[in-house]
């Protein structure tokens, strides 16, 4: 008896449902504050949780699979017909079920015996047990700045020029990315995550804005640690808005999405810090 990708990519989306509530739930209850104020709009607070991540409490509540499990992969035969023509581009769930059936194929002729008893319990293992796709975003370093002076004067035209960023780009009102996943998970509602485009798109405005800034020497490294955690939020938010035509890509996502959401938040805090202290 063969688990069938399609049962794979059903419990996956199960795993993304449960776990977008979770950290809807989570943000939702959280003292992470959002502050908007005259003297700089990346003012906040970011609170440390203990809270165990969504993939773990998804895992805890999977029902068993009750459809039928008889499809199966592609063939041997028919993947070297078609090994001459243009290579097939594989979402992380298509390589993510590949992987799984090999490792399937390789229980059977173990001697396990797999019946339709167990072989959802088998695959459900498997997805909980197997490492997701890491996100990576591209990350940028000092080459990629505009470098001058740390006079007074350059430290107060950047803070200025921050702030403006910030108070022209960054998403402020309705629907922001966890109204969004609230409609799309909680709600049942797929069409939602169409939404997130609007919200990524502020965050790639604020990102290359910050780019194109002239930064202080003195500033370089908590600016470069504030356009990588946005580089890498953006990823993750680009991510998650794939999880029912790409629910492995979702659910790695979704898996890291309150790390990189504190990482950025802490990275901004930073920044305004050092406004703070260092200039008069």
């Amino acid at each position: 008896m063969l688990p069938s990708k399609k049962v794979l990519i059903a419990l996956a989306l199960l795993i993304v449902g449960i776990g977008a509530f979770s950290w809807y739930a989570y943000n939702k209850n959280s003292n992470i504050e959002y502050t908007n104020n005259e003297t700089s709009s990346v003012a906040l607070g970011v609170a440390s949780s203990s809270q165990s991540t969504a993939k773990e409490q998804a895992y805890e509540n999977l029902p068993g699979w009750k459809e039928s499990l008889n499809d199966v992969m592609p063939s041997t035969k028919n993947s070297s017909a078609t090994s001459d023509a243009t290579p097939e581009k594989l979402t992380l769930t298509d390589t993510f079920a590949r992987n799984f059936f090999t490792q399937y194929a390789n229980l059977q002729q173990s001697g396990v015996k797999v019946t339709s008893d167990n072989a959802d319990q088998i695959a459900s293992d498997y997805l909980k047990s197997t490492p997701l796709p890491t996100i990576t975003a591209k990350q940028y370093t000092a080459s990629d700045l505009s470098l001058i002076n740390s006079n007074q004067a350059e430290l107060q035209n950047y803070r200025d020029a921050v702030t403006a960023i910030f108070a022209k780009d960054w998403p402020n009102g309705n629907p922001n990315e966890l109204n969004i996943f609230q409609q799309a998970f909680v709600n049942n509602n797929p069409q939602a995550l169409a939404n997130l485009s609007a919200v990524i798109k502020k965050y790639q405005n604020t990102l290359q804005d910050s780019l194109d800034l002239a930064v202080p020497k003195l500033a370089v490294s908590l600016h470069l640690n504030m356009v990588n955690a946005l580089s890498t939020y953006i990823k993750t938010l680009q991510m998650i808005g794939l999880a029912y035509t790409d629910p492995i890509a979702g659910l790695a996502a979704l898996n890291v999405y309150q790390t990189n959401q504190a990482n950025l938040l802490f990275s901004m805090g930073n920044l305004r810090t050092y406004f703070i202290n260092s200039i008069k």
